[in-house]
């Protein structure tokens, strides 16, 4: 998660998230012997999600409202 995100701090919180989530799908697991490369999945599910969601945000912040856009023209 670390590598994904770039931030030990972040990854904590998505790796306690992915633990959370695979404790309730727990029920999917057909193959416990898979167990491993499953969780990996969840916690590679879970950090894109977050870093979709993160540039969402981003995208969202760096977009100037249209009445910032009024103050910035120049009516001369």
């Amino acid at each position: 998660c670390t590598r994904l995100v770039g931030s030990a701090d972040v990854a904590e919180d998505l790796v306690q998230e992915t633990f959370i989530e695979a404790f309730a799908r727990a029920d999917n697991l057909r193959d416990p012997s898979v167990w491993r490369s499953w969780l990996f999945g969840i916690a590679k599910n879970v950090c894109l999600r977050y870093l979709r969601d993160k540039g969402k945000d981003t995208a969202r912040r760096a977009n100037p409202l249209s009445s910032t856009e009024e103050w910035l023209i120049d009516p001369d």
